[in-house]
């Protein structure tokens, strides 16, 4: 038998450190790789000396440490990476800092969860950085706490455990880190999702790549592969039982919130609302939806309503056997219906062995307030498809928050119903309604700072020209909700696209295509996407495959025809036209209101200009959209794209201009082709002009007095992450000393 009289437990801080790259780079040179680690324990033990500290283990290029309090293993870490970055040609290391408990043995070893936890967040630090738990930033809740940056929670490695994650920093440093970086701090499972959402190739003016010198994204794991590794579920629409049809709404509303609560799950993939609500539960064959959908489980079931009561059945199945895994039946009233969202997520994802931490208990809700919340919600995502205009969903939210003036979750809707409203409205009215937008979407993340979609909302409405302010906002919307589909591509749209980063704006809607290939609106945006990286092979696969289920699909060929034109291929554009011309033959059909047959002609006259080179009949074309410029900022964004194409390029950039620069084409008239309203706060959307159909533009360093005047300039210079287009071998000049130029510029003026 072990003898432990001898030991002993304590609190203690624990510092791990290890050397970046050792193994790669003893194999390359083993005497060098070795003096490094003789450095590093020499720095190590300074630091302990100064800091009442001890090395109480080391084990090849690592290092264990313990500090009798936070402060001195904090101090102890700074000046350990001080004097690393001091040393000649000594690589960079990893730290991790954790206060635990620790069992002392008695040959003064320490082990214990403390020491595994600090050398497991260590596991995940990059080269040069210093993690910290939350349990040691949580003693700086004063000045010291800016010294610390959150990453969000992690899963830790071999560990039923997670942690929420800091990067460390001297007082007044800005800590920097990639995308990348935070993904591989995330829970493991659900890293594996997120990777697929860096990396793309540079294009469109609506995403961006991620570039660090450091590191690279690995390749997307085959789907096959993820999915023999992170469980997918999908959730079919609960089956109403009430016996009465109008609430649908009911069964819905409690579906989407199982969906939404089981998306926080680290280590699930929960299918779109879009893609799962194609199916009818009661009466699909599971193993054929769970095919359709590329779940390999299913969630189904019933709600029946009666009254202020509800009893809920939920069935977990096997998607490939349709065997029952799961099944339990939850008679309770309705005020405790998030309770009750949350223990069917929980039973989920015990039953399919993923650790979970218990939830807090989840808040009594008003029956009536839940009640309009559902509704309302269900109304804003039809888009009136209930017969219901969009101003009764949001009468139904706001009722539903006075009532319950503490359900997070309402607010947020309704800040969600307040930001898609206000795209159909103009001048004052929009503005009151975005002030709207961004006071509940600020009260949702008091009451819950979980909410993803309530960040989505302060970043799309971010008033202030700081660009990394409204980044932050976006990261935060990802960390809450890592496996939501919808919270990648609304990440994508407004800030990824906005701030040139194209290609990895393209890794992420293609990764949610792909898992959700039946949603019409990430079909939508993820042709967007391929377009705006000049991806036509791309976007006429998607097209092809989503024909049969969406015919809406074809209205691609006018971005194809653009491409194709853009690139001197007439014959190509030719056919996409064809194309185009049968599609919009339909909509004119449908839509008799719409000038659609003057689209149809310009269009063909656009070719016809462009190929024959005529000048008179450009010059036709061009007046057509010069005649659109009074109807607002989308026209005008239109009109800057059909007169760069035509040739007009001085005008083009000039009305570029003074769209951005001067803000002007503030008109509300709208036209039939775009969104009637001005951009929030009047602030025009600055995609397009990040895209590979600007090229021309591009290469005319005058673009960059635009860029610098929407604050873009600015964000790219502090930040480093320079949009594609400046990779472009053509473009004739360093983006630095252009953003440096136009900077200067503006201050002068």
């Amino acid at each position: 038998m072990t003898d432990t009289s001898s030991e002993t437990r304590r609190l203690a801080t624990i510092l791990a450190i290890d050397i970046a790259g050792f193994s790669r780079a003893s194999e390359r040179d083993e005497i060098a790789a070795a003096a490094h680690v003789r450095a590093l324990r020499r720095q190590c033990g300074t630091a302990a000396e100064s800091h009442r500290g001890r090395i109480f283990n080391t084990a090849g290029d690592g290092v264990m440490m313990e500090f009798p309090t936070v402060a001195d293993g904090i101090a102890a870490a700074l000046d350990i990476a001080d004097a690393v970055r001091g040393e000649s040609a000594m690589p960079p290391v990893r730290m991790g800092l954790h206060l635990g408990d620790v069992t002392v043995l008695a040959n003064g070893d320490l082990i214990g969860a403390g020491v595994n936890v600090a050398a497991r967040v260590q596991q995940r630090a990059q080269p040069g950085e210093i993690l910290t738990t939350g349990d040691v930033r949580n003693l700086f809740a004063t000045q010291a706490a800016a010294q610390f940056t959150a990453y969000g929670s992690a899963q830790l490695d071999k560990m039923n455990r997670q942690v929420d994650l800091y990067a460390l920093g001297r007082p007044g440093e800005k800590v920097h880190r990639t995308l990348l970086g935070r993904v591989r701090a995330m829970r493991p499972l659900a890293r594996s999702a997120a990777l697929a959402v860096l990396g793309l190739a540079a294009g469109a003016g609506l995403y961006t790549l991620i570039r660090t010198t450091e590191v690279a994204a690995p390749p997307a794991a085959p789907a096959a592969e993820t999915q023999s590794t992170v469980p997918v579920i999908a959730v079919l629409p609960l089956k109403n039982l009430s016996g009465d049809p109008a609430l649908d709404y009911f069964s819905d509303g409690i579906t989407e919130e199982i969906q939404t609560t089981l998306a926080k799950i680290p280590g699930l993939r929960v299918i779109a609302r879009a893609s799962s609500f194609s199916i009818e539960g009661q009466h699909a064959d599971i193993p054929e939806a769970a095919r359709l959908l590329g779940a390999s489980h299913v969630l189904t079931g019933t709600v029946r309503r009666n009254g202020d009561g509800m009893r809920v059945s939920a069935q977990l199945l096997a998607g490939r056997s349709g065997e029952i895994l799961w099944s339990e039946t939850f008679e309770r009233p309705v005020s405790e219906t998030l309770a009750v969202q949350d223990e069917i997520a929980m039973r989920v994802a015990r039953a399919l062995r993923i650790v979970v931490p218990e939830s807090a208990r989840a808040q009594a809700i008003d029956p009536r307030a839940f009640e309009l919340y559902l509704r309302g919600r269900d109304s804003w995502r039809t888009g009136g498809e209930d017969g219901r205009p969009p101003q009764a969903a949001i009468a139904d939210l706001e009722e539903a928050v006075r009532i319950a003036p503490e359900f997070a979750r309402a607010w947020a809707a309704l800040a969600s119903a307040y930001a898609q409203r206000q795209n159909w409205l103009t001048g004052p009215e929009q503005d009151r309604l975005i002030a709207k937008a961004i006071s509940a979407a600020s009260r949702a993340l008091e009451l819950d700072p979980t909410i993803g979609e309530a960040y989505v909302v302060l970043g799309r409405f971010e008033p202030s020209p700081d660009w990394a302010a409204r980044g932050m906002l976006f990261e935060q919307a990802v960390a809450a909700s890592p496996n939501d589909d919808e919270m990648q591509m609304l990440t994508a749209l407004f800030w990824l696209m906005e701030t040139g980063r194209t290609n990895e704006a393209l890794r992420v809607l293609e990764r949610a295509y792909k898992g959700d290939k039946l949603s019409d609106l990430l079909t939508n945006n993820y042709v967007v996407a391929l377009a705006a990286v000049g991806d036509t092979a791309g976007i006429e696969a998607v097209v092809a495959e989503r024909r049969a289920t969406w015919p809406d699909v074809n209205s691609a060929w006018t971005l194809v025809f653009s491409l194709k034109l853009r690139e001197r291929d007439f014959e190509g554009a030719r056919a996409a036209l064809k194309e185009a011309d049968a599609f919009l033959g339909e909509a004119a059909k449908r839509f008799p209101g719409k000038d659609i047959a003057r689209l149809r002609q310009t269009l063909a006259d656009m070719l016809q200009a462009i190929e024959t080179d005529d000048g008179a009949l450009k010059r036709l074309v061009a007046d057509l959209f010069r005649e659109d410029l009074g109807k607002g900022q989308a026209a005008a964004l239109q009109t800057i794209g059909a007169l760069s194409l035509l040739g007009f390029h001085d005008e083009a950039m000039a009305i570029a201009e003074e769209l951005y620069v001067r803000r002007g084409f503030q008109s509300e008239a709208g036209s039939d082709f775009a969104v009637p309203a001005r951009y929030p706060y009047g602030r025009a959307s600055v995609a397009p002009l990040l895209s590979k159909d600007a090229a021309e533009l591009q290469r005319d360093p005058r673009i960059w007095r635009v860029f610098a005047a929407a604050g873009l300039a600015k964000y790219w210079q502090q930040s480093g992450q320079w949009p594609d287009f400046c990779a472009d071998p053509l473009l004739g000049y360093d983006c630095a000393v252009e953003a440096e130029s136009a900077l200067a510029a503006m201050k002068v003026n």
